[in-house]
């Protein structure tokens, strides 16, 4: 598992991106949520709790730090092993979340 973290004058990023073990099928349906939230501590462990209750871990997390005027964060998390009607289900949910102002669900594969 490799472990990033970095900071930046407008931003501070965090990335958590294992790498895949080869017997995780490269063809696989991948999910990739896009959110963007008023700056607050809890989004990010709420976000991700979502996808720790239903006994899912994501293979990419980044958050980075928008600092401007209204500070924001941007999220994307990236998931493998779900249906697709299971992933609208979990961004209508992140939709729910108090801070989230947005949020867009990309299939991959």
């Amino acid at each position: 598992m490799s472990f990033q973290c970095a900071e930046r004058q407008s931003s501070a990023e965090f990335a958590l991106n294992p790498t895949e073990p080869e017997t995780l099928s490269q063809t696989a349906a991948g999910f990739h949520y896009h959110l963007r939230a008023v700056r607050e501590p809890s989004v990010l462990p709420r976000v991700l709790e979502m996808f720790a209750l239903r006994d899912l871990i994501p293979y990419h997390v980044m958050c980075r730090e928008v600092v401007g005027e209204d500070p924001e964060l941007l999220i994307d998390v990236r998931v493998r092993g779900l249906e697709a009607d299971h992933a609208r289900h979990l961004a209508q949910r992140m939709r729910n979340i108090v801070p989230v102002q947005q949020v867009a669900l990309d299939i991959q594969g």
